[in-house]
């Protein structure tokens, strides 16, 4: 992975939570995501985004991976928030929980 990238904080209306940084070169995939979420009426919570190699990563629920896009700005950690249905996160959606998927 290149240690070389042009960092941004990403704004939009259907990202809150944390500062959302990336790489410049992330920033139209990510808002083709975004305005896919507020088309569906969903919001997006940031968790985290750009990490700096050696830093822990606070509240993770799998180990951190050694090689990540997290390092070049390329990657988000986010939860899906449904208006009616709340928070839509990984452990509420995984396969051990198909239940309580939304209808």
């Amino acid at each position: 992975m290149s240690e070389i990238f042009t960092r941004k904080i990403f704004i939009h209306p259907a990202f809150f939570g944390e500062l959302c940084v990336i790489d410049e070169g992330f920033s139209p995939l990510l808002t083709s995501f975004a305005d896919k979420a507020l088309s569906l009426g969903l919001h997006v919570h940031i968790n985290s985004s750009l990490r700096e190699k050696g830093k822990p990563v606070i509240g993770a629920i799998v180990k951190p991976a050694s090689k990540s896009n997290h390092f070049v700005g390329r990657a988000i950690d986010c939860n899906i928030i449904h208006g009616k249905l709340g928070m839509l996160s990984s452990i509420r959606m995984s396969n051990k929980n198909k239940t309580n998927w939304p209808k």
